[in-house]
């Protein structure tokens, strides 16, 4: 059942621009820094190198959220609750499905949940909706290729077939697109021509009384010192999972980071003092040896450590084979 009471509190109103938290960026971290994450993904070049530096023209900005997605420490950000999207999702067992829209598309769909714009969705997050979620939900794209920001459609096709190499296809995933009735939704697994040509040829209005869930949230998951908010989002996800669903944890632990170091390592604090996370620290075991030790679960796959490191003994992977919280030594 949808926590209803939960919903209620949700004040109706617009979501928040994007905006930059300069002191998060990985450039003034470490001065030679290559990050250009964010300047790769935006088209309308509202983000540029100005002496080094990531500088943001909100003039320029169309908001279309996918310089968040690729971020890796958060220096561009967008307030939204994702935690609480996640539990939406979670609790929503049996109920009228949860239609998630970005809100420039006018809609009277039961249940629905205004969201960020699509390109706000990384894969992990992606994934982490899929497998907890309590049964099918929908995101509405019916407005998103005469949108200025149609680009994340692409985006979106390719993030969900991600999600689907690395469950090797084996699980159907809840997410469906909300496109046009008389077919019905249509299915991420569909090519990309039937794709873009379903959603730009047939757009029409998903009929319903408004429910309760429409409003934007400006509240943020509580995070860790440091954390960043992907690593967080993918820890509380594996918490709703039953037990026994072996497939959909190790879906999640495929997007978390390991690290390894050499016998070169001399441990010394370089990496450690660089890594904006905390999941790299240096400790001291019951003889007082120094050891370097590593906690896949705070990791943001930010690459610093391995870029500061003067030995090149650490090597940086994305996936966790085991359980990701628990601290590792590695040298």
């Amino acid at each position: 059942m949808l926590a209803g009471l939960l919903f209620n509190t949700l004040e109706k109103q617009l979501l928040p621009a994007v905006s930059l938290n300069a002191g998060r960026c990985l450039r003034p971290r470490l001065g030679n820094a290559p990050c250009s994450r964010c300047l790769y993904s935006c088209p309308n070049k509202a983000l540029t190198l100005d002496g080094g530096k990531i500088a943001f023209h909100a003039d320029r900005c169309t908001e279309c959220m996918v310089c968040i997605s690729v971020c890796p420490n958060d220096a561009l950000i967008a307030p939204f609750a994702v935690a609480l999207l996640l539990r939406v999702l979670h609790e929503n067992r049996g109920g009228q499905p949860v239609v998630l829209s970005c809100g420039r598309t006018p809609s009277a769909a039961p249940n629905r949940f205004i969201v960020p714009c699509i390109g706000y969705f990384s894969e992990p997050v992606l994934a982490a909706m899929n497998v907890v979620a309590g049964s099918l939900f929908y995101l509405d794209i019916r407005g998103c290729a005469d949108c200025d920001n149609g680009h994340t459609l692409g985006l979106l096709q390719t993030r969900m077939s991600g999600i689907l190499r690395k469950n090797d296809r084996k699980a159907e995933l809840r997410l469906r697109y909300l496109t046009e009735a008389e077919s019905g939704p249509i299915s991420y697994r569909q090519g990309r021509r039937s794709f873009f040509g379903m959603v730009k040829d047939h757009l029409t209005e998903f009929s319903g009384p408004v429910g309760p869930l429409e409003g934007g949230l400006t509240n943020g998951m509580p995070l860790d010192k440091d954390a960043t908010a992907i690593p967080l989002l993918l820890r509380e996800a594996l918490t709703m999972l039953p037990p026994d669903d072996d497939a959909a944890r190790s879906l999640l632990h495929a997007y978390f980071h390991t690290l390894t170091a050499s016998g070169d390592c001399n441990l010394c604090p370089r990496c450690t003092g660089m890594c904006p996370t905390g999941a790299l620290k240096r400790v001291r075991n019951d003889k007082g040896e120094q050891q370097l030790s590593f906690t896949s679960a705070k990791c943001s796959g930010c690459g610093l450590c391995t870029a500061f490191c003067n030995k090149n003994a650490l090597t940086l992977r994305r996936g966790a084979a085991d359980r990701p919280t628990p601290i590792g030594i590695i040298a």
